[in-house]
């Protein structure tokens, strides 16, 4: 599998629901389509996310000359917020496809209501994984490593989110 769906596959995962909503959606339909492009299975991009949350960690337990228990407890705070953050994206991606919906048939304004306070509540949950996982790694790292751990993981998704526009035809994104 080439390098930039890898990569691509890392940051659906790392950029979370926030992400997927700054951006111009297609509809549902032509999402799917794209995702099957991209993996024609979802064992292929489990596997891919793996591969990808590994070797980060690897290169970020080098940088931050983790021990191998501190790289082990990196790992767990990684993974279970990873799990929270796509359990968080699929509800967010049913929450905006019912929205679109919704506006394309003019449905009734409680409805309506009730799915844009779908939306705020999962920001406030996406803030609260967030606070959460900073917590944690300030317990793990020190404030050092935990800034460079800031400075390398927004620089994975910057990396991400230039491929996916070049993937989408967009403009590489502003430095």
């Amino acid at each position: 599998m080439r390098k930039t769906t890898l990569i691509l596959v890392v940051a659906m995962a790392a950029l979370g629901p926030a992400a997927a909503v700054a951006q111009v959606r297609p509809t549902g339909q032509q999402q799917m389509q794209q995702r099957r492009g991209m993996m024609e299975r979802p064992a292929d991009r489990a596997l891919m996310e793996a591969r990808v949350m590994e070797r980060f960690l690897e290169v970020t337990a080098e940088r931050l000359s983790l021990t191998a228990e501190d790289r082990t407890r990196l790992q767990a705070i990684l993974r279970r917020s990873a799990e929270e953050r796509r359990a968080m994206h699929e509800e967010s991606e049913r929450v905006q496809e019912g929205l679109t919906e919704a506006v394309r048939i003019q449905a009734p304004e409680d409805r309506v209501r009730g799915l844009l306070t779908g939306i705020t509540e999962l920001r406030r949950r996406e803030l609260r994984l967030w606070e959460r996982e900073q917590r944690e790694l300030g317990q793990l790292l020190t404030p050092v490593q935990h800034a460079s751990y800031m400075v390398q993981w927004l620089r994975l998704q910057e990396s991400i989110r230039g491929i996916m526009g070049r993937r989408q035809g967009g403009p590489p994104p502003p430095r």
